[in-house]
C-alpha cells in the first residue's frame, strides 16, 4: 500500500511511523510528527491512556455486558448528558474493560518462524521502501 502512495506523492510528503517508534519513545515521535507537519513542536504528551488496550478477556460475560452497555449508552444516553459526564463514563468503562484483560499467550516459536518465512520478502521490500532497518522483524 505504501508503494501506491509513493506513486502520487514525493517521499518528503509522507511520514511513515512504526509502532515501535510509538512504543519506544512517544514524546519524540510526537515531536517528529509536529516537525514533519511544520507545527509547534513544543506539544507534549502528558498522560498515557490506553483506550484500545489489547489482550485476552478474563471474563467473557463481563466483556459482553460492557459492550452492550457501551452500545446502549452511545445510542440512547450520550446525547443527553454533558460532555464532562460522558468523558467520565468512558473513562470508567475503559478502566473496567482494561482490568478484564490478561496478557495474550506467547506466540509459539515454530509459528513465529513460519510467519517470518512467509513475510520475509515483504519485510525486506518494505525496509527498502521506507529506508529503515527492519531486521528486528526477522528475528
Amino acid at each position: 500500500n505504501i508503494k501506491q502512495y509513493l506513486e502520487f506523492f514525493d517521499s518528503e510528503q509522507i511520514k511513515i511511523v512504526l509502532y515501535e517508534d510509538l512504543k519506544n519513545n512517544p514524546v519524540r515521535l510526537v515531536q517528529d510528527i509536529c516537525q514533519f507537519l511544520n507545527v509547534d513542536q513544543t506539544f507534549t504528551i502528558t498522560k498515557n491512556t490506553y483506550y484500545n488496550k489489547g489482550g485476552m478477556h478474563k471474563s467473557k460475560f463481563l466483556y459482553t455486558s460492557l459492550n452492550k452497555l457501551r452500545k446502549y449508552f452511545n445510542v440512547f444516553l450520550k446525547r443527553f448528558l454533558p460532555k464532562k459526564i460522558t468523558k467520565r463514563i468512558h473513562s470508567i468503562y475503559n478502566s473496567i474493560r482494561n482490568s478484564n484483560l490478561a496478557s495474550p499467550p506467547k506466540l509459539i516459536p515454530e509459528i513465529r518462524q513460519q510467519l517470518i518465512e512467509l513475510y520475509q520478502e515483504d519485510i525486506l521490500h518494505l525496509q527498502d521502501l521506507i529506508k529503515r532497518d527492519l531486521s528486528n522483524w526477522l528475528k
